[in-house]
């Protein structure tokens, strides 16, 4: 009986740290920097692909991700990337994926419209750190 307890315990504090945790999202960020085009495409089971065509080659980096409130963690995937992904983004208020890292930002993709000119998010600089 002691250990129906504990098991019943354990699953119930699983289930509350999932659902703190479990936000996710079906869509597509892309964003163009680098002569290459990077397509990052977010699915609701926790798993993420990032694309590139270009000066850096063609690239496919599958993995799974987090997210709490505004920020993604990328559980997976990003280590062996030479920085072209990296482990937190954040989604700003005007719907912007930014690389918390490089800075660059990518666009929501909507319908054929794929080409967007990423920007250097300089204001979300930490002091003291450089992002080259």
């Amino acid at each position: 009986m002691r250990q129906v307890k504990y098991i019943f315990a354990l699953l119930i504090m699983t289930a509350a740290s999932t659902s703190a945790v479990g936000q996710t999202m079906q869509t597509t960020f892309s964003g163009w920097w680098a002569e290459t085009h990077w397509q990052f495409d977010f699915n609701k089971d926790g798993t993420y692909k990032r694309s590139s065509v270009g000066h850096y080659g063609s690239t496919l980096v599958k993995g799974k991700y987090e997210m709490k409130s505004d920020t993604i963690h990328l559980l997976t995937g990003f280590q062996n990337t030479s920085g072209t992904v990296n482990e937190f983004y954040l989604l700003d208020k005007q719907g912007y994926l930014i690389d918390l890292r490089l800075l660059y930002d990518y666009r929501l993709q909507s319908g054929k419209d794929v080409f967007y000119n990423s920007r250097k998010r300089l204001e979300y600089q930490k002091s003291g750190n450089s992002t080259n």
